[in-house]
């Protein structure tokens, strides 16, 4: 099922709003930062952003000055950025002693126009970006990772399993520990799937890397009869891939396993 996707936040939560929008392209508004001016000094950051964000601020927050809301006028001039005469946590509705009805508002009925123009995606969107070599295979979306299917009529469904951990990583050894149980925990499930197919008689698991330089980890089912045996299945023979109707029922039945 496909939805739109946008981010809404609120204080720690705005500046994780104003993030999703510059780094993952996901319209946001973002209330009351009161963490974003570190990350508006980054030119790398501010130069190109990947989604609009819209600002609310309470002109009489002291934990943001006038000058730090100029300074997101500065940094992102093509964002749109209100203010209004309320203190912080203005939309705070169960804080009788923050909440502003008169500015909590307008800022609400200003969200609606902004998040319809969020990307419809399915399943859960992905804590990073993943290498477009990768986004164009059919994919499963995780909480924490994307399977990708290499289409190869050969093998009992190839997949790429991309953790979260691997986003800006490239090799396995540069993971820290958490980010390695937490890869290995979703290649044994994969593995484990996989190996249930019919015909698979050993799964192949391998971090390559030479292409897509993004760490990524091939799974790949192998059976008797398998042209490549006993040799590894990349650079052996061409693809043969999947009609667009048993592709898509693949992929179908890798989501349901999955969920």
């Amino acid at each position: 099922m496909q939805r739109a996707i946008g981010t809404v936040g609120y204080c720690w939560g705005g500046t994780v709003a104003m993030l999703s929008a510059l780094k993952l392209g996901l319209p946001s508004v973002s209330y009351y930062g009161a963490r974003d001016l570190p990350f508006l000094e980054d030119p790398a950051l501010v130069a190109a952003p990947r989604a609009p964000v819209m600002f609310h601020f309470g002109e009489h927050d002291t934990s943001i000055t006038p000058e730090a809301v100029e300074a997101h006028r500065r940094a992102l001039p093509t964002m749109a950025v209100h203010t209004y005469p309320a203190g912080h946590a203005f939309n705070r509705d169960v804080d009788p002693n923050a909440y502003g009805k008169g500015s909590a508002t307008p800022g609400a009925c200003a969200q609606p126009g902004l998040l319809r123009r969020a990307p419809a995606v399915s399943g859960p969107v992905l804590p990073f970006p993943l290498d477009p070599r990768l986004g164009r295979r059919q994919r499963v979306h995780r909480r924490r990772s994307a399977v990708a299917d290499a289409a190869d009529g050969r093998h009992p469904l190839p997949v790429a399993a991309a953790g979260a951990a691997c986003g800006r990583c490239s090799r396995m050894d540069r993971l820290g520990r958490r980010p390695a149980t937490l890869l290995l925990a979703e290649l044994n499930q994969v593995s484990q799937l996989l190996r249930a197919e019919a015909g698979v008689e050993k799964v192949n698991i391998g971090a390559l890397g030479n292409i897509v330089r993004q760490l990524h980890v091939h799974v790949v089912g192998r059976h008797q009869g398998d042209p490549a045996l006993p040799g590894p299945v990349w650079g052996s023979g061409a693809m043969q891939r999947h009609d667009a109707d048993t592709l898509a029922a693949r992929v179908a039945l890798w989501r349901s396993r999955l969920g």
